[in-house]
């Protein structure tokens, strides 16, 4: 009796083992799928504004070193605008900082260009959010975890 007692107990320490293994390894999916998805906006959002400077360094002659040149200056000059997305402001919970980078050039048009930008997608709290992304005219997207991204960080 003691044993039949004994082999209900450990079949059933056994099916809770399985279990619990299995509730871990679904929860760690799901939060791992949540990461990926919530990652895709930035992401995207980067590939969006690498190709704006593509565009605007076939057009200028040379990188944009500020969002008013991407969005505001060709609209001001009756052209199309290269982005169309405001990206000076917080989208998706992410900041977007746009920098000049290299040396300085006068474009085909006059304006000041760069041989290099530096774009960064940093979340505004780094507790909903834990990667940062870097880009540069390399188009290499680069990331880090719980920190700002940089050229130095692990491509994607």
């Amino acid at each position: 009796m003691k044993s039949r007692i004994f082999s209900i107990i450990l079949k059933g320490t056994a099916i809770l083992l399985i279990l619990a293994v299995a509730y871990i390894g679904i929860g760690y999916l799901l939060l791992s799928a949540r990461r990926d998805s919530v990652a895709s906006g930035p992401i995207g959002n980067i590939r969006v504004i690498t190709g704006a400077q593509t565009a605007f360094y076939e057009l200028e002659g040379g990188y944009a070193g500020s969002w008013k040149q991407l969005r505001d200056d060709p609209i001001a000059d009756g052209k199309k605008a290269y982005l169309y997305i405001d990206f000076a402001a917080t989208n998706d919970g992410y900041r977007y900082t746009l920098k000049p980078a290299g040396n300085s050039l006068s474009g085909k048009n006059g304006t000041t260009v760069y041989t290099d930008f530096i774009c960064i997608a940093e979340p505004i709290d780094y507790g909903q959010y834990d990667r940062s992304f870097y880009v540069d005219c390399s188009n290499i997207l680069r990331f880090e975890v719980g920190k700002a991204a940089s050229k130095d960080s692990d491509p994607i």
